[in-house]
């Protein structure tokens, strides 16, 4: 009923016909007690039920009389209030609270004073429930980023805690313009920050968190220069779930035994991008289908090289870094059927013949849906990823060449 309640005021914020009409309804399915929430949620101040419906009735008949008497448009909040305050008395010191107010309060109630990101104990619920959600789905990989800020106690010391704090702020707000808008970020603590990053594998998790570093580091921050350093950075640790840990938990700790030990190198991202296990990289020549969205035609494109992250083929378009692309591994030039999305991250031109080569990071691993790379002590046939038969191995022209 509260939710029903809460729905129905921020729904009508200036509708009192409107207001009155669900009202009725919700009467009708929760009794008297729907007057003694909604009065509740308007004024901070609970009565019984029947004297509730007896302020909203007497609130109404005050307002038709106040608008035939005045014959200006009288609100049905605006009655209420004076039928509260002047006539019952049950207000001394009126403070109407309004539909927008309540929904700042109830935010202010899960964020940072400070930086208005939220605050750990909602980014701890928050990361137990999507996590538990989760927990069983094939697709659920997702990454938590801890950050800390780098010989802050001495920027404090150095520059005093106003530089401080908006050094705190000016790095929150780096963050919010840094991630997608799922992305969950929250103040931890201090001058701690964690990021989490919903349908992320260590390869993403790790350009965001190491984006993040460089842009903290290139921005100038008043008095910097008196740090043994020269200026102030931020470091990273990255955990995976469910691969590095199964619960919100465990990953916390992960991710915090990850900073610690970019801590202590500063200015760093652990684990970084060359602690992550190599990757087979495989020469292959074979057909995959693109297209950049799901009302988009597919295109060919001719495989040069492919691993579980990631794709390397040729082309005739030319999206940009970073857009999101779709790619159609079909029969009979692959073993499985198979549709993966993706990020274009590099894009290079072939003058000579008029070919475009894409670099492509998958969303998800290819072992991840069934398509396995071989062991790499253990090359498949020819070195190719799969069983490719000579009927199945592109030998057609590149998309592009006339």
């Amino acid at each position: 009923m509260t939710n029903d309640i809460r729905e129905l005021i921020d729904s009508h914020p200036h509708d009192d016909h409107l207001l009155e009409k669900e009202l009725a309804t919700l009467v009708k399915r929760y009794g008297p007690d729907a007057y003694r929430e909604l009065l509740s949620q308007l004024t901070g101040k609970v009565f019984t039920p029947q004297k509730s419906r007896a302020y909203w009735e007497q609130a109404q008949a005050h307002r038709d009389y106040l608008e035939r008497s005045s014959g200006h448009r009288v609100g049905l909040r605006t009655a209420l209030l004076n039928i509260l305050h002047t006539h019952a008395g049950e207000l001394s010191c009126p403070v109407f609270m309004e539909s927008e107010h309540l929904e700042s309060l109830r935010h202010a109630s899960v964020t940072d004073g400070l930086t208005g990101l939220y605050d750990q104990t909602y980014f701890k619920h928050f990361l137990c429930r999507n996590l538990s959600q989760h927990r069983r789905a094939d697709d659920c990989h997702s990454a938590l980023i801890l950050f800390d800020v780098d010989r802050f106690k001495q920027y404090n010391d150095r520059c005093g805690h106003l530089a401080g704090d908006e050094a705190l702020r000016t790095i929150a707000d780096i963050l919010r313009h840094q991630i997608r808008d799922h992305d969950v970020i929250a103040r931890y603590g201090g001058e701690e920050f964690a990021l989490f990053l919903p349908r992320a594998d260590r390869m993403i998790a790790h350009a965001v968190a190491d984006r993040i570093r460089r842009v903290v580091e290139a921005t100038p921050f008043p008095g910097e220069e008196n740090l043994d350093s020269g200026n102030l950075t931020i470091s990273g640790g990255i955990a995976i779930f469910p691969r590095d840990a199964e619960d919100a938990e465990s990953l916390i700790v992960t991710a915090d035994r990850h900073l610690y030990q970019a801590k202590a190198r500063r200015n760093a991202i652990a684990p970084a991008s060359t602690d992550r296990r190599r990757e087979s990289r495989l020469r292959v020549q074979s057909i995959v289908e693109y297209c950049m969205s799901e009302n988009d035609v597919f295109s060919c494109g001719l495989v040069y090289d492919i691993s579980s992250r990631g794709v390397g083929f040729g082309g005739c378009r030319m999206p940009a870094t970073d857009d999101p692309i779709i790619l159609r591994f079909a029969r009979p030039f692959w073993p499985s059927g198979r549709q993966m999305r993706g990020r274009v991250r590099q894009v290079r031109t072939n003058n000579v013949n008029e070919v475009i080569y894409l670099g492509v990071e998958f969303e998800r691993q290819l072992d991840e849906i069934g398509i396995r790379m071989p062991d790499r002590d253990r090359p498949s046939q020819a070195g190719l990823p799969f069983h490719i038969t000579n009927e199945t191995v592109f030998h057609a022209a590149v998309p592009g060449r006339r």
